[in-house]
């Protein structure tokens, strides 16, 4: 592992054509490393690769490049170049590395403008990454002399004004930079012939996207979520046959999807999430083989679901919730029998799922999957005990009575499991274990009929969420510790004491709810541990006497019932 000052004794590399430090943590003046690499045989020109990974590098500047003359590739992200910034002292020497074709300074702490009078020395240079840094200026339009540029990345720089025309980028990155004002109607007046990747997201578009765009025959992707864009999506945009990504989410977007979409024959990715779309969602859709994500969720669509959606091979992604939906699925395995979902999302579009007792084909291996609110009664469904691929699990608001089994704990990869506002009834299984991967593990298994006393044995959850049942015995000590964040348990029957153990030194809880119960007693002083606490009891204790000699106390609610 490396940490502090990047030594200047790389200077002596003078054969190095690649050189990357990126989020490495330091390197130490070892002399001995670094004469090892200056006498590897030249015979191909030095050595061609140097590759430090990991950690945490700073340079006050960066002079020690002036003799790196071979260099091809340089790669400094998350190297703090803070300091050499100033005056864009970095820039002056990175500028004398005339055989440059690849520089990338991501998340370097770079401030100030960007220095193109220096970069134009740059004449081989072909990719340029500069995204998160605070450059606080525009994007320069001289920027276009640079004749090899293909890729500029400027994401999430505090960048603003206009994009320039660059005529020669095949890549063009400017996401995240919300004082960045995009005209598409002016920009696609000219010609961007090679043009292949546009990312303009969190920007600032003006209206809508013109026909125009037609033209840009080479997109490939086109990337513009959370940019204020207006309007409906142009009929001419169907013809742009090499496009495979089009993510246009939280946008203010209307008009139907037209079935001419299935001219976009290479088209993989097509999220349009949260926006104001309506109508049906064509058949015509089926036919683009390559789909790989569809993403619908947050609209107004109506109708059904096409049932051939259902047997497009490659499809890993679907997500239509929160639509206006009526139609049904006759049979879920017969649904899928074909496709390989990894995410599953039909909660709450208004489609209703029938869940038979037919097989599902072997490869149905969802990871993400998502029922709410599909009117889905009966018991728990049986088809889920050979999900063994499962992280996420919800079947809220559906018609689910019975028992919980406890086969659902057993699946080896669940991490969130949302059962609340069912009728399912019972006792939770005695022992409870959620796995942790990506996401925090979490238990909700609010408004049911559940009764009994709190499982003793809750294994590694972070968010339990237990309200509106007939739960009752006390507030068990083995529910507070460890990494439980927020406990949820109102409106029960529980009774006594809450326990002192509930909130320890290194207290992580963040909201803590246990109105609407029978508690009795005084709020343990060990609250004070719980910094980030937000709590309902129902005790007989005074906002003021907890708060006395507590320095916390204003990051916390106390209701006196």
């Amino acid at each position: 592992m490396f940490n502090g000052s990047i030594t200047t004794q790389f200077s002596n590399l003078t054969f190095l054509m690649e050189l990357d430090l990126s989020c490495s943590s330091s390197i130490d003046d070892h002399s001995s490393v670094y004469t090892t690499l200056s006498s590897t045989p030249t015979i191909h020109e030095g050595c061609p690769y140097t590759y430090m990974n990991r950690g945490n590098l700073y340079a006050p500047n960066l002079s020690w490049l002036q003799r790196l003359n071979n260099l091809r590739k340089l790669k400094l992200n998350c190297v703090d170049l803070s300091k050499a910034s100033r005056s864009n002292l970095w820039a002056k020497s990175v500028s004398t590395l005339s055989k440059l074709r690849f520089l990338e300074m991501s998340n370097c702490r770079i401030s100030g403008e960007v220095p193109v009078e220096q970069l134009l020395n740059l004449t081989k240079l072909s990719e340029l990454y500069m995204d998160y840094n605070f450059l606080a200026s525009k994007i320069p339009s001289k920027l276009a002399n640079l004749t090899s540029l293909s890729v500029l990345d400027l994401t999430r720089s505090n960048l603003q004004g206009h994009i320039p025309y660059l005529p020669q980028v095949k890549t063009l990155h400017v996401g995240n930079n919300s004082d960045v004002v995009v005209d598409l109607h002016s920009m696609f007046a000219v010609p961007w012939p090679r043009l292949e990747s546009i990312d303009i997201s969190s920007t600032h578009v003006i209206g809508s996207i013109p026909p125009s765009i037609a033209n840009i025959t080479s997109l490939v992707d086109f990337i513009a979520y959370n940019s204020l864009i207006q309007g409906r999506i142009p009929a001419s945009m169907m013809n742009l046959s090499r496009l495979e990504m089009l993510c246009l989410d939280m946008n203010n977007i209307s008009g139907e999807i037209s079935p001419s979409i299935s001219n976009l024959k290479s088209l993989q990715l097509r999220s349009l999430l949260q926006n104001s779309f309506h109508g049906l969602i064509p058949d015509t859709i089926c036919s683009i083989s390559s789909l790989r994500c569809l993403l619908l969720a947050g609209n107004s669509f109506t109708g059904n679901i096409p049932n051939c959606i259902g047997q497009l091979y490659d499809l890993s992604y679907l997500e239509v919730s929160s639509n206006k939906m009526n139609g049904s699925i006759p049979s879920l395995s017969s649904f899928f029998r074909n496709s390989t979902p990894y995410m599953l999302i039909l909660g709450f579009s208004g489609i209703t799922v029938k869940v038979d007792q037919q097989p599902f084909p072997p490869r149905f291996q969802p990871q993400i999957l998502s029922l709410d609110s599909c009117n889905i009664g009966g018991k728990i469904p049986g088809f889920i005990s050979n999900l063994t691929k499962l992280v996420f699990l919800s079947l809220s608001n559906n018609s689910l009575s019975g028992t919980i089994p406890s086969w659902l704990f057993n699946l080896p990869n669940l991490g969130y499991l949302d059962l609340s506002f069912n009728r399912l009834q019972g006792v939770i299984p005695p022992s409870i274990k959620l796995k942790s991967f990506f996401m925090q593990t979490t238990l909700i298994l609010r408004n049911n009929l559940l009764q009994g006393l709190i499982p003793q044995q809750l294994e590694n959850i972070q968010a339990l969420d237990l309200s509106a049942n007939n739960f009752t015995g006390n507030v068990l000590a083995e529910v507070g510790p460890g990494n439980i964040r927020y406990l949820a348990l109102s409106d029960n029957k529980f009774s006594g004491r809450i326990p002192f153990s509930l909130c320890q030194e290194n207290c992580e809880l963040m909201l803590l709810d246990l109105s609407n119960n029978n508690l009795f007693g005084t709020i343990p002083t060990s609250f004070r541990n719980c910094s980030s606490l937000v709590s309902k009891p129902r005790l007989e204790q005074s906002y003021r006497w907890y708060c006395r000699g507590t320095a916390r106390c204003q990051k916390i609610e106390l209701f006196k019932c």
